[in-house]
């Protein structure tokens, strides 16, 4: 086993064969030769069977760590060797699931989130639970790597918002294994100014000033869950994407900024449902629009006669999520 494998003690210990039912003496798996003859030619594999069936042979499970099979074949007496060594390592990144959180900028206009925020669930393959690393970054101060100090190199598990960061921020918290495999979950934590810290803006509720009204303020936020991508550092390259699928796009309305009427596109890879919304600055739905959808480009109107300042608008489908900002002038 790998109990003992630098990296991977602690953990539950289990047993490597979990079958239900299983006779020890019967049913226990073994290493065994599978071999072919084919006219002159002998072909042999390492494989597992059982006493109870010999013949049924399978492919080995082998642990996590460096092995070592030896070959010998003896033919009229006449004895060869044939030794190779091989590793077996973890290329699978850990599963990476986010949950949504309520906060907005404190008295001093700003506010400071960890992982554990919007930490859900972690969990790897391999790695013991306890030897998962996580950390906590903003898209746009994403690198496509597990975020560390570029100094100490220890995971960064916090990220400071400012009033320069009111409305929509994509966070993405990571998880890291003990290979160095990792892979992220992303949340877009929609941040306002209900104590109005940052001056005369849309995001700011109107005159909060209690606890009262700081907490009804940010009871009407918005948060949405997105998709994310994952990297295999095992597999010997990084290989991220951004958070849409190929061919899954939302674009820009248009016009933008717009007064009355306006248009959205968007590209689906498939026929399937979608749901396009359009919400306020404050998380309250302006208006909605659901539909089937071939596969390709297509455009919805939409009429927002009465209504000014910043709108948020998204794309729901079965692969996910996508959102961007609108400004809808005064009238």
């Amino acid at each position: 086993g790998n109990a003992n494998n630098p990296g991977f003690t602690g953990g539950e210990a289990r047993a490597f064969d979990q079958r239900f039912g299983v006779d020890p003496a019967l049913d226990r798996y073994r290493f065994a030769l599978q071999v072919v003859r084919s006219g002159n030619q002998v072909t042999a594999a390492l494989r597992f069977n059982t006493l109870r069936q010999p013949n049924n042979y399978v492919l080995p499970q082998l642990p996590h760590g460096k092995h070592k099979i030896r070959w010998v074949v003896n033919v009229c007496g006449k004895e060869s060797v044939c030794e190779s060594t091989f590793t077996i390592q973890d290329c699978l990144s850990p599963t990476v699931r986010c949950k949504p959180m309520s906060t907005g900028l404190q008295q001093g206009g700003m506010v400071t989130v960890s992982a554990n925020d919007f930490y859900e669930s972690i969990v790897d393959n391999c790695s013991p639970a306890n030897l998962l690393k996580m950390g906590l970054t903003s898209e746009y101060l994403s690198h496509g790597l597990f975020p560390r100090d570029p100094v100490t190199l220890l995971p960064l598990t916090t990220v400071t918002l400012s009033c320069a960061d009111l409305g929509s921020n994509v966070m993405q918290l990571w998880g890291e294994d003990v290979s160095g495999n990792s892979s992220f979950c992303a949340v877009v934590l929609f941040l306002q100014d209900p104590l109005g810290k940052c001056g005369n803006n849309n995001l700011a509720s109107s005159e909060a000033s209690s606890d009262d009204e700081w907490q009804a303020a940010m009871e009407r936020s918005t948060f949405i869950a997105l998709p994310g991508k994952r990297s295999n550092p095992g597999e010997g390259s990084v290989q991220m994407g951004s958070l849409e699928k190929e061919h899954f796009e939302l674009y820009q309305n248009q016009p933008n900024p717009f007064s009355g009427r306006t248009e959205i596109g968007f590209e689906l890879p498939a026929a399937c449902s979608a749901q396009l919304r359009i919400f306020d600055a404050g998380g309250r739905v302006v208006t909605e629009r659901n539909g089937q959808y071939t596969e390709g480009r297509h455009s919805e109107a939409f009429d927002l006669e009465g209504v000014s300042g910043v709108l948020y608008y998204e794309l729901r489908t079965q692969w996910g999520l996508l959102s961007k900002k609108m400004v809808v002038l005064g009238q």
